[in-house]
């Protein structure tokens, strides 16, 4: 008998689930707990459309991360700021402001967590960030500090 799972079950599944159970498990366990009900043909079409947009949005954020690995890859991003007379910055870059300046120069959303910068940069000149993208990937992106 197919059941929809109505809250998670441990060693069975996840809430919203559809699993084939027993006559008798469905009967005297899940159904009177209001743990499953009867998976009808309307609860499965249901489920399978639910599936199918899940995977569709799945899909177009991987094809997002790809373009926004394309994008940032080895590109500079140009950030202003001012110096003291001993050559260091008055305000550090933090990972806040390469959000803001990547959202400004590339017309492109990032997380500040997307960005790995272990300390705030300091001083005029090149330096290199990386962006995570991609699952385990992640691209160089050149920030100039004038």
């Amino acid at each position: 008998m197919k059941v929809r799972l109505l809250q998670n079950i441990k060693g069975m599944g996840q809430k919203g689930d559809i699993k084939e159970v027993s006559e008798g498990q469905a009967r005297n366990m899940l159904f009177p707990k209001k743990m499953a009900e009867p998976a009808t043909a309307q609860v499965i079409n249901e489920k399978a459309q639910q599936d199918k947009k899940r995977q569709h949005a799945q899909e177009e954020g991987e094809q997002l991360k790809q373009k926004r690995h394309d994008l940032l890859n080895n590109k500079t991003l140009s950030v202003h700021a001012e110096k003291t007379p001993q050559g260091t910055l008055y305000k550090s870059i933090t990972k806040k402001v390469i959000v803001e300046e990547i959202l400004k120069q590339f017309k492109m959303s990032v997380k500040e967590s997307d960005v790995l910068l272990d300390e705030p940069i300091h001083k005029i000149g090149e330096s290199t960030v990386k962006i995570h993208c991609l699952d385990k990937q992640t691209t160089n992106l050149k920030i100039q500090v004038s």
